[in-house]
């Protein structure tokens, strides 16, 4: 089986994977954050050099387009992206993670997919048995 990512894309956002993974900004901008990364981050030891302090907002979340971007590690991309590389697991079952928790979430109110919102080729394969749309075989 497989999972419609564009799909799940559209129903999780990056500030709620950042919530999950008890990630804070040190500063915020509009739909712009900003923060450690969470991948490279310094260890907290106390030390505040120059160097510290120039790594505090390395790490730039845009919530309005659900992307980041580490400029000091060079890593980059969607939430779903993010997850999978937080969890040190491949994307798919980072999907399939992503998707459990919100579906066991009683605070999220998942949207399946309607067939209007899928491509017409999907849409002419369809037959009343397939499994819910949201879930490809």
């Amino acid at each position: 089986m497989s999972i419609d990512f564009a799909w799940l894309r559209q129903q999780i956002s990056i500030e709620e994977l950042l919530r999950w993974m008890s990630w804070n900004p040190t500063q915020r901008r509009g739909d712009q954050l900003r923060g450690l990364c969470p991948f490279c981050q310094l260890p907290n030891d106390g030390y505040s050099s120059a160097s510290h302090r120039s790594h505090e907002h390395c790490f730039s979340v845009n919530s309005s387009r659900n992307i980041f971007r580490c400029f000091r590690c060079n890593r980059s991309g969607n939430a779903l992206k993010l997850w999978a590389l937080y969890q040190r697991i491949d994307i798919h079952p980072a999907a399939w993670e992503i998707y459990n928790r919100l579906a066991t979430s009683a605070d999220t109110n998942i949207k399946q997919p309607t067939k209007a919102s899928q491509p017409a080729s999907k849409q002419a394969t369809d037959k009343p048995a397939t499994p819910p749309n949201w879930l490809k075989s």
